[in-house]
């Protein structure tokens, strides 16, 4: 069941953390995920293939153990695309090979709360219209981490599925898309370096391989670094003048603003996998980046150098000092 937005008062809109569009395109919020909704069944279709997955599952914390409510019932969360098309892995349909390469993950981990920052997993949905008495196709791609499966919903990724004038028209739609992201990250955070390269594992890389993407093209410049001085307030006067190549990195973690994307995999390990809260942004536009405390240099904040940013990062933006 779906409710206008508008039409909610103040109190209940500022509870709600996720939103969507209903058949007619107007924004909604959707009920908070309830116990029932574990039993309560819905068929989806990914690629072609039919999966049946609840309404709702456990919530996990980051070490995959279930979350329990107060009266120690297991606490519910609405079910994602990912969820469903994890499930065609379960069953065997998939391989988890597919699955990677069907749905690529940045920004997302199963142990965070997705945020659908990066937009790698963007997928086309058609969603079935009551109006209509069919699925109409959604006029946006939408993250497959974070979307809530709905019933008789139709998704297509970038390798589509079901032969068919629309599954392929649609998953043309995907991966010109999901490309065209790849080459703008690769354009300003693909830095060579064979004295680093080999100290950290490179996702951005890994899923251009598997999107095809071996370079942007031609007219996408790559933009100034990240890791200069942008303005006189942005940072304490001594680091101007410090000369290092990374002056924000700290005695164990070398910080590169450069190969940063800004999926807050970082900033989520620093708050939720661990306590400290740390790391937060700084900067706008194109010159937003991750900052510790207010945007001190690592060593001089209270990073307590526990290392589960560097572990989190995708790029190599946090690598280990060797």
């Amino acid at each position: 069941m779906a409710v206008e937005l508008e039409l909610l008062p103040r109190a209940t809109r500022d509870e709600e953390a996720l939103f969507s569009r209903d058949e007619d395109d107007r924004l909604i919020a959707k009920e908070k995920a309830t116990r029932a909704g574990f039993e309560e069944k819905i068929t989806v279709v990914v690629d072609g293939l039919k999966v049946v997955v609840p309404k709702a599952v456990p919530a996990t914390d980051f070490l995959g153990n279930f979350i329990r409510e107060a009266d120690g019932e297991l606490k519910p969360r609405s079910t994602t695309i990912y969820d469903a098309a994890r499930q065609l892995v379960r069953e065997g349909q998939w391989s988890e090979e597919d699955l990677a390469k069907r749905i690529p993950l940045l920004c997302h981990r199963e142990h965070l709360d997705p945020i659908a920052v990066c937009r790698m997993c963007s997928v086309h949905v058609s969603k079935y219209s009551k109006r209509a008495g069919r699925a109409t196709p959604s006029p946006k791609l939408v993250p497959a981490c974070q979307h809530e499966v709905q019933p008789e919903m139709i998704v297509t990724t970038w390798c589509g599925g079901k032969e068919g004038e629309d599954s392929e028209r649609y998953a043309g739609q995907v991966a010109s898309s999901v490309r065209l992201l790849t080459e703008l990250l690769i354009a300003d955070h693909r830095h060579p370096d064979s004295t680093r390269d080999n100290c950290f594992v490179n996702e951005l890389e890994i899923v251009a391989d598997k999107l095809e993407v071996d370079e942007a093209r031609a007219n996408i410049s790559q933009g100034s670094g990240r890791n200069e001085r942008p303005s006189p307030k942005s940072r304490p006067l001594e680091l101007a003048a410090s000369g290092s190549e990374f002056p924000y990195s700290s005695r164990t973690i070398i910080v590169d603003h450069d190969r940063c994307i800004l999926c807050d995999r970082c900033s989520r390990s620093c708050s939720d996998v661990k306590p400290f809260k740390i790391i937060g942004h700084t900067g706008k536009g194109y010159g937003t980046r991750i900052s510790f405390d207010l945007d001190l240099v690592q060593d001089e904040s209270n990073c307590v150098q526990c290392g589960e940013c560097m572990t989190a990062c995708p790029t190599g933006a946090l690598t280990l000092k060797r």
